[in-house]
């Protein structure tokens, strides 16, 4: 008997396949590009994201002959919501956590509620990287976009929907929306309200590990999975990534490189204070039942060494065209080599 895990991050999607023992069975991964439409501005293609994380569950099952897949499950970066329609299509882009549009809609929440009032009730304090200040952005300068959109989905849940799950989102990803109660659970009538948003533009709030559906058999036959596969509710990444380290207990963090690099204390109550807020630190839920965590984070880690990558190994590229080795594995093999004083401040 086997899972599947799939990830999809702000630069690409990974999924995986464990057996029983956690032993890595089968791997396959997708790059994808960030889309600028105008400069400044960030987006994920949500439509080319979708198709690269068919096709990596699609290479996962095929490489992963054996023991028969009865789960999959997805984390995601967060923030980054996708419109879609009462079909399930998607309306357009996603904007992601980096891109400034939602500074004046997050400005407006902030003088209308009150900064200590928005961290009582989300844990987060009010800033224009949240999907909240976004989807408002959205609906006072794309406003057909907004009435036709039937629901905005954070990415795990968005693949989730895509392969026949209800419309949903776990805790710890409903919390990156600024509109989220982290200690009732609920999405927030009051910041909601205040930001003239409908409740069930969300997907249903749920726990972690929830199962949300079974695999629709076309997209089943499709991609080489059994029937009946269960589909269940992952989370942000972060505290995924907590989880798979150990940080599940409090008092223990988790370091997480990826794009971002962040460290995820974990801990066995909401710790809500202006102290944390006003050094950027949120305190949101865990994956973990009745558990939440904080975020430290920096968002020049794996992103530089993309760059580094793209800019300057040219040489290391074409040895991974010619080899089919990873060029970031050539790249480190190379600089474990080398003496050097250099340093990159991030």
């Amino acid at each position: 008997m086997n899972v599947m895990g799939l990830d999809v991050g702000t630069t690409g999607c990974k999924a995986t396949v464990l057996n029983e023992e956690g032993k890595v069975v089968a791997s396959a991964y997708r790059e994808y590009a960030l889309v600028s439409p105008r400069p400044g501005w960030h987006e994920l293609n949500s439509a080319y994201v979708l198709k690269c994380a068919k096709q990596t569950i699609g290479e996962c099952t095929q490489r992963s002959k054996g023991d028969r897949i009865v789960a999959l499950s997805v984390s995601s970066l967060g923030e980054a919501v996708t419109p879609i329609d009462a079909k399930g299509e998607a309306l357009g882009n996603s904007i992601i956590y980096i891109d400034p549009r939602g500074a004046e809609e997050a400005k407006h929440l902030e003088e209308k509620l009150g900064s200590d009032r928005i961290l009582e009730i989300t844990g987060v304090a009010a800033h224009p990287m949240y999907s909240l200040p976004k989807i408002m952005w959205l609906k006072r300068h794309m406003p057909e976009l907004y009435k036709s959109a039937w629901k905005f989905l954070l990415y795990a849940d968005f693949i989730l929907f895509k392969l026949g799950a209800r419309a949903h989102t776990d805790y710890s990803l409903a919390a990156r929306t600024m509109g989220f109660d982290v200690v009732g659970k609920k999405w927030s009538e009051e910041v909601l309200g205040c930001a003239g948003m409908d409740l069930d533009k969300f997907g249903e709030p749920v726990q972690a590990g929830t199962v949300v559906g079974e695999i629709a058999k076309p997209l089943a036959d499709e991609l080489g999975l059994p029937r009946g596969v269960l589909l269940v509710a992952g989370g942000h990444d972060q505290p995924c990534a907590a989880l798979g380290s150990g940080a599940i207990w409090k008092n223990v963090a988790a370091d997480g490189m990826g794009t971002t690099e962040c460290i995820t204390p974990a801990f066995d109550r909401p710790v809500i204070s202006r102290a944390m807020a006003a050094c950027g630190f949120a305190c949101v839920p865990h994956v973990i039942r009745d558990m939440y965590v904080t975020y430290a984070f920096s968002f020049t880690s794996g992103s530089m060494l993309k760059w580094f990558r793209d800019a300057f190994a040219c040489e290391e590229k074409l040895e991974s065209a010619k080899t089919g080795k990873d060029a970031y594995e050539i790249l480190i093999e190379k600089a474990s080599r080398v003496n050097t004083n250099v340093f990159i401040l991030p």
